[in-house]
């Protein structure tokens, strides 16, 4: 098999934009995207879809791609956007490496300012401020038609190109420019889809035949000739189908894989693992091991979807190479004995009996960098998730962040710490050196240099489940605070404890005692009552 083009070809990407940009609505499959271009591509030795896909995912500032009906799709990507200090009344930005276009938001989407070449904000692109620009984030080649299509596209509209509904308008006062507002006087919660009051709203919801809103839409770039659907998942980007790349991370640690943290419905129960959770129903899952692995067919979406478990091998076979940065695929038995190809890329498996697609996800327990799991001392850090960072060097090797292996330079950063930070916030990218981690996208950026690295979030192997070796029973509930003795009887699991006159614990309960029931009362004494288990399950 060829190997793949260089990530900064130039004249490979270019190419590619040019196609996607004469397509409906800058997309296309990449599939179709590899058989238009099949001829000019080999030029560039790309000899299949799936090399094409290897390099549009190496290049994600320029493409982005996104799953719909099992299908992966390709449009033209940026990052940048307009200087926000530069698109205030004052026209100016005073940072010395600003990384804005400075230029009319109006003339850029759509060539409708109102005020021409008397406009403060500027309508020349060429200055060397936007070309720069232009030319790191490879656009510098393009019209400004083509430009006008790449920025109205609804991912890319960051910041100040997506149009806002105004806020003075959605208060009791309302907005005091009207028509001249450059905010859409348009009711918020029924952009957001939760209006409960319908059409006896007293606020606008008239997305195609209100003049301010029409007009306003217009000079944003908006396409008016679609259904107010259409037109609400424009303003709200967030609703729209989700990337490729974001769709695997979400599957890859339950849910929420590599992309947001794990949702609480997608995480294994600890509780359940050791025979004590008292939610019926809970919030959790409740599986016989740690990690799971299960799959659904594809045409199945959403909460009715039936997902199926594997058998207690096939959940370890898979679980054991998906731990490995290097493995894309993994070939497993489901449970009535037929072959399934899993891909660990796209989270789909093929089905070597019915031929047919199936989804698949992963779940787990709770990441071990959470702040609960930190502290060290509870049952459900002790089974968390492990999860470990890797990134591919230029000989296509995955090595650990942190640590040095066979002379690669070690990155001053460690799993551990890389997971805190995509714990915490996950949008925000990481500086690492002279290097920047985008975690949405998993890629490690050389600022010097700007050539890309693949990044992976893979968990540390566990063969060993709860339920082989179950914990001790003094350890199964959560610990008290510092200042409280612990549990003296397992099997009781509560304690009572009589708190000290001159404790500041006892002179804060006596306080709001008093303020409840009044000075009149005597206070005796003050017992605080304790139970472990109720402590775990509440902060389950």
């Amino acid at each position: 098999m060829a190997s793949g083009p260089p990530a900064a070809n130039t004249g490979l990407a270019e190419s590619i934009v040019r196609f996607l940009l004469g397509s409906p609505k800058c997309a296309a499959l990449v599939t179709d995207t590899f058989q238009k271009l099949k001829r000019h591509l080999r030029d560039f030795n790309v000899n299949s879809a799936a090399v094409l896909q290897d390099f549009l995912e190496d290049n994600p500032q320029i493409f982005s791609l996104y799953a719909y009906g099992g299908l992966t799709f390709v449009s033209v990507a940026t990052t940048l956007t307009l200087c926000p200090e530069h698109c205030k009344l004052s026209g100016s930005c005073r940072h010395r490496r600003c990384a804005g276009l400075h230029l009319c938001k109006f003339f850029l989407l759509s060539g409708q300012c109102r005020h021409g070449n008397r406009c403060l904000f500027g309508h020349d692109l060429k200055i060397p401020h936007n070309l720069q620009l232009l030319r790191e984030h490879g656009l510098d080649n393009l019209t400004i038609t083509d430009l006008r299509a790449v920025f109205t596209i609804p991912s890319n509209r960051h910041g100040v190109l997506r149009p806002q509904v105004c806020r003075y308008y959605n208060v009791e006062m309302g907005c005091k420019k009207g028509r001249n507002c450059h905010s859409l006087h348009v009711c918020r919660r029924y952009v957001d889809g939760d209006c409960k009051f319908g059409k006896s709203c007293k606020r606008n919801h008239n997305i195609t035949n209100d003049t301010q809103v029409d007009t306003l839409l217009t000079m944003y770039g908006v396409s008016m000739q679609r259904t107010p659907k259409e037109i609400l998942e424009e303003l709200l980007p967030r609703q729209r189908y989700p990337s490729a790349s974001r769709q695997r991370k979400r599957t890859q640690s339950g849910s929420q894989g590599n992309g947001q943290p794990l949702k609480k419905k997608e995480e294994i129960c600890v509780y359940n693992l050791m025979d004590k959770c008292k939610f019926n129903p809970c919030m959790r899952i409740h599986s016989r091991e740690r990690y799971e692995w299960r799959f659904t067919a594809w045409s199945e979406d959403g909460e009715n979807a039936t997902w199926r478990s594997l058998s207690h091998d096939s959940n370890v076979t898979l679980e054991r190479d998906f731990c490995q940065p290097d493995i894309c695929e993994c070939r497993v038995e489901d449970v009535n004995g037929s072959n399934m190809q899993v891909n660990f890329k796209t989270f789909k498996a093929l089905n070597s009996a019915d031929g047919l697609v199936y989804k698949v996800k992963r779940l787990s327990m709770s990441s071990d960098q959470e702040p609960r799991g930190r502290s060290g001392n509870s049952q459900r850090a002790a089974m968390a998730t492990v999860w470990r960072w890797y990134w591919r060097t230029k000989d296509q090797s995955w090595h650990e962040f942190g640590l040095e292996r066979n002379g690669v330079t070690r990155l001053p950063v460690t799993s551990e710490q890389l997971e805190r930070h995509f714990l915490e916030n996950c949008d925000i990218p990481c500086n690492v050196a002279q290097y920047v981690l985008n975690f949405n996208k998993m890629r490690l950026r050389d600022a010097q240099t700007g050539q890309n690295f693949k990044v992976r979030r893979r968990p540390q192997f566990t063969q060993q489940t709860p339920l082989d070796n179950p914990p001790s029973a003094h350890n199964s509930h959560a610990p008290t605070q510092d200042e409280t003795a612990r549990v003296a009887s397992s099997a009781t699991s509560w304690k009572s404890t009589k708190l000290n006159n001159s404790s500041k614990e006892f002179q804060e309960v006596k306080r709001k005692f008093v303020q409840t029931v009044g000075r009149a009362a005597s206070i005796i004494s003050i017992h605080k009552l304790e139970n472990g288990q109720l402590r775990a399950a509440y902060e389950q």
